[in-house]
């Protein structure tokens, strides 16, 4: 008889930080079942074998096998294109893909083995995976069906901002700030959503319209190529094609060719109070694989520490006939000498929605700042740093510690 694989996930694209749970069973329990791990860039085929494992049959003669402690620690995170910050990235395309293979198509085949023999590939299923998690809370397999963008009801954009009563995701943001917002295109993936272009439209104070583009997208059978990024930030309206000065909101919405929505709309809206000195964005990879931002307009103080070692050497000099100290040489000599840049932010008016967000940033693996108008950075969140405070019936004030992810040399 064959292996069959009795549960699994659906190949659908989802995060691959969940359990991802196939089940294989056999009339005949075998003495091992062989589980194939097959890894692909495309959408037409199986890969390649990135692991081969052997599973001892439980007292029920079934074996579980969980794809999501290998695809973890091989799928990429979406951080450059064309070697530069995605977050500053200005393609000419408008909507781009990462460098990275951030998206990527695994194919489970299942066998067994007899004690001499091997019987491999009797049944197989394929999932699509990128990085983010879904929590133990959710179950077994939860949906990740909100974010195709398959209906104007459904939210498409892979961010962790909650949508308004109306189903929209809202955004305030400086006019230098930069951000992209990313989505899925799975039409290649197990998904239809006819998606094929992005819509921007830009409108003034008072509601009246002010710029519209149309973005052309589509499906590839490249993997990586289905997680698009598109530019969202007020510094690069005008790359867009948003170019009046008097835009003061801008929406995203994704559609058909022919203008059918198949996304909530994204607005970005120009913050009515702008910083008058350098403020700093954090952006970190949310739970859903995409970016999210937040912006802290307080002053940043910075600091540096250093840490080295020191060893002890000998002043003294032996000459044939005499013994000499020098006056001047220095006894303890520094080696390995690093230093650190941190920096204290604060924000005095965050709203409930950005506090909220908060817990979404302190979780993330991957964080970067941005200081006033300078270039994205690499961070750590000193995670015990963390304050939040009420400022006002509406308001909290939050500040917390960041340190440059990388050394600086002395």
């Amino acid at each position: 008889m064959a292996v069959t694989i009795s549960s699994h996930p659906t190949i659908n694209p989802k995060p691959a930080g969940q359990y991802l749970v196939y089940t294989l069973s056999e009339t005949t329990t075998p003495d091992r079942y062989v589980v194939q791990v097959y890894q692909s860039d495309l959408t037409t085929a199986s890969g390649s074998e990135i692991a081969k494992l052997y599973l001892v049959p439980n007292a029920a003669g079934v074996s579980h096998f969980d794809l999501s402690r290998i695809a973890e620690g091989v799928i990429e995170y979406p951080l450059s294109k064309g070697g530069e910050a995605i977050h500053a990235v200005q393609d000419a395309s408008l909507v781009f893909n990462c460098d990275e293979n951030t998206l990527r198509r695994y194919e489970i085949r299942a066998g067994q083995y007899n004690g001499t023999t091997e019987s491999l590939n009797q049944d197989n299923e394929a999932v699509y995976l990128l990085r983010g998690v879904e929590q133990i809370s959710a179950g077994l397999n939860p949906s990740f069906s909100a974010y195709y963008p398959q209906s104007p009801t459904n939210k498409a954009w892979l961010t962790d901002r909650p949508q308004d009563s109306v189903g929209e995701v809202n955004m305030t943001m400086s006019v230098d700030d930069e951000a992209v917002a990313m989505f899925l295109i799975p039409d290649n993936m197990g998904v239809t959503t006819s998606v094929g272009e992005v819509q921007v439209r830009g409108f003034r104070a008072g509601g009246a319209a002010d710029g519209v583009v149309d973005i052309p997208i589509a499906a590839s059978t490249t993997t990586k190529e289905n997680l698009k990024a598109v530019p969202i930030g007020p510094a690069h309206w005008a790359h867009l094609g948003i170019t009046s000065s008097a835009v003061t909101q801008v929406s995203f919405q994704l559609a058909t060719a022919g203008g059918t929505a198949r996304s909530e709309k994204l607005w970005v809206r120009l913050d009515e109070a702008p910083c008058n000195h350098e403020a700093t964005q954090l952006a970190w990879i949310n739970s859903r694989g995409g970016w999210d931002y937040l912006r802290f307009d307080g002053r940043a103080p910075y600091t540096v520490s250093t840490t080295s070692k020191e060893y002890r050497k000998s002043v003294g000099t032996f000459g044939e006939a005499t013994f000499t100290i020098a006056t001047d040489v220095q006894q303890y000599d520094t080696y390995g000498k690093v230093a650190k840049e941190a920096y204290t932010l604060t924000e005095q008016f965050f709203s409930a929605e950005e506090r909220d967000l908060l817990q979404y940033l302190m979780r993330s693996n991957v964080v970067q700042m941005r200081r006033g108008t300078g270039v994205w950075e690499p961070c750590i969140v000193r995670n015990n740093s963390l304050r939040i405070e009420p400022s006002g019936s509406r308001f909290y004030a939050v500040s917390l510690d960041v340190e440059l992810a990388r050394d600086v040399r002395c």
